[in-house]
Order: structure tokens, then sequence, then C-alpha cells
């Protein structure tokens, strides 16, 4: 996979303490070979996170309609 890095950043870490130092904590974005995201790794010293991301891409209209009775004040 591809993948771009970042550091410094707690965002996607599962496991969160106040110990941590975020300049030592590096994300990494891995994208399949269509280039969707599949995997978000995140690395602080000797331990590792690892997601897998699923988006979809196909989304139910219906979340967007404003419904009939809806007025503004």
């Amino acid at each position: 996979y591809d993948y771009e890095e970042y550091n410094g950043s707690t965002m996607f870490m599962i496991t969160n303490t106040l110990e941590l130092n975020e300049a030592d904590i590096k994300t990494r974005f891995y994208f399949d070979k269509n280039g969707n995201l599949t995997y978000i790794k995140t690395i602080y010293g000797e331990d590792e996170e690892l997601l897998k991301v699923n988006l979809e891409k196909d989304v139910d209209d219906s979340i967007f309609e404003i419904p009939s009775d809806y007025a503004e004040n």
C-alpha cells in the first residue's frame, strides 16, 4: 500500500493517555491501488494501533431531503 505519514496527532488513537508526547506519534494513512483509504496506523514508540477503514461512496439521497414542514424563524 502507498501511505502518507503525519507527525504529532493523537486523533486516530484508540488508546489515549496524558503521558504521551505528541511529538513522538506518527500516523500513517494507507491507500489501495485505486487510491481509496484502507488503513490508518498510529505508531508511538514500540506500540502500534491499526484501524481498517471502509468508506462508502454511495449515500442514500433521502438523508439530504429537507422535511416538507421545515421553516426558518
